[in-house]
């Protein structure tokens, strides 16, 4: 990450000036080493710490890139849209106000604050005797994927008042995940992560903001709405006891079909949203045909097929029991993990 010292008394010319280093950890993770040493407040004569008292307020920011200045600004203008927002595994900022006299020793207890949101998905199929479900792929619609990141500037251990990111705008984008090497998750009783990809199995990382999915009668989303999708396969058993492929409907083929649920609420920042969607379950569905049946990322992906249902049904997934009906789910949320200390690293700051 990259860390800012900021003089809180410039106009001492016994100060040392601002500085931005980048400081990568060790092996372990345990402590941290700045690219240089840099020093408390001293007599520009006698290299005494004569000015002990003098405030100099510390800023952490991940990812190092972040901000190409040397100087810290107020603000940056973020954008998730690139790659559908996963070049950015992460943000996470952080800032202190130290005195050599306070934090010589004990260090500058820098605590990381995350300022994005976790969207983490998950699936069980409550009928396993008479209903099979595959997925290869989920998908979030309708994001907003802008939002404008403002520096702290009180310290961040304990401060539940900051409010990393204002102004969620820019034109909704749809991220999605999908299978690597053929990986396909076929859904069981037990509640399964289907985020797939190592890197990505977290979660999707998005703004936060409000959203909401305006479901009518009958059921149906809304191009506008925000709603989930897994891209999957469908099967029934069949008079011979054998599945038979119930969606999409030109699946025999080797397609799968998006089955949509729609969401509405608010994310807020440093939460992780495990949303864990229930296929047959509690007189649940198999969902709704997503509006815009589409892989974001290639619209022309040969796995989809986007004319998924049967003409008959044009609102639901083909499904003699319970066509028309939706996915039920359930939304928990946690406190993701801040990170703190007062590494060794820092010590060095003399």
């Amino acid at each position: 990450f990259r860390f800012y010292g900021a003089n809180a008394d410039a106009s001492n010319p016994a100060i040392e000036a601002d500085f931005t280093d980048l400081v990568s950890p060790q092996a372990d993770g345990s402590t941290w080493t700045m690219q240089g040493v840099h020093y408390w407040m001293v007599d520009p004569v006698s290299k005494e710490p004569s000015y002990g008292a003098n405030v100099v307020n510390f800023t952490g920011i991940y990812p190092k890139d972040l901000v190409a200045s040397a100087a810290l600004p107020v603000s940056v203008d973020l954008n998730l849209n690139t790659n559908n927002g996963r070049d950015l595994d992460d943000i996470l900022v952080a800032y202190y106000s130290a005195t050599r006299n306070d934090n010589l020793v004990s260090g500058v207890p820098l605590n990381f604050k995350h300022v994005l949101s976790q969207i983490v998905v998950r699936a069980a199929n409550g009928h396993i005797d008479e209903r099979k479900v595959e997925i290869i792929g989920v998908k979030l619609s309708n994001v907003k994927p802008e939002g404008t990141l403002t520096f702290p500037t009180s310290n961040t251990i304990g401060n539940t008042a900051y409010a990393p990111i204002s102004n969620p705008s820019g034109t909704p984008v749809s991220y999605i995940i999908k299978h690597t090497n053929g990986e396909v998750v076929t859904l069981s009783e037990n509640v399964q992560n289907v985020m797939f990809d190592g890197k990505y199995a977290g979660g999707f990382m998005v703004i936060p903001q409000s959203f909401t999915c305006t479901q009518g009668l009958p059921l149906t989303i809304q191009a506008s709405d925000t709603y989930l999708s897994v891209l999957c396969r469908i099967y029934k058993k069949d008079s011979a006891d054998e599945w038979e492929l119930i969606y999409p409907k030109n699946g025999e083929d080797g397609k799968y079909g998006f089955a949509s649920v729609g969401i509405s609420g608010t994310w807020e920042p440093g939460k992780k949203y495990i949303y864990t969607l229930n296929f047959y379950e509690d007189n649940g569905g198999a969902g709704l045909i997503d509006p815009n049946p589409v892989d974001p990322d290639d619209p022309d992906n040969p796995e989809v097929d986007t004319s998924p249902d049967d003409e008959d049904a044009p609102t639901g997934i083909v499904d003699d029991e319970q066509a028309k009906t939706p996915i039920t789910f359930t939304v928990s949320v946690e406190d993701w993990q801040d990170g703190s200390g007062s590494d060794s690293g820092f010590n060095k700051i003399m």
